[in-house]
């Protein structure tokens, strides 16, 4: 089975959307998103979509924060894919997300 990747996860931010919406259908109704699997297991527990940000901002926010420096959608991954791999104090999109909730700690186990 292909491994789960951070191109896949960066996928999954910019058609959350989309994919919240389907969400609510079964796997046997649906063929469910790479992304959206990706999200489940390494985004969403700290990450959420809804509801209340209570360790880290919820993902519309860091989608909004990062498309608005990187509006290209090869920049935009790239920034996510690095950041993931290793989130710098010293460049950061969100410093008041830093302030509340701390920096994230890095996740270099997610492969290209």
């Amino acid at each position: 089975m292909k491994s789960l990747t951070k191109t896949t996860v960066l996928s999954t931010i910019l058609t959350l959307p989309a994919l919240l919406v389907s969400t609510h259908l079964s796997a046997s109704e649906e063929v469910m998103h790479p992304g959206l699997k990706v999200y489940q297991s390494a985004c969403m527990v700290c990450h959420v979509a809804e509801g209340r940000a209570t360790i880290a901002p919820p993902i519309f926010a860091v989608k909004g924060h990062v498309i608005g420096v990187y509006p290209e959608r090869d920049d935009f991954i790239q920034r996510v894919k690095s950041w993931v791999k290793a989130p710098d104090e010293k460049d950061v999109l969100m410093p008041g997300a830093v302030r509340k909730f701390g920096l994230m700690p890095a996740m270099p186990q997610l492969s290209d």
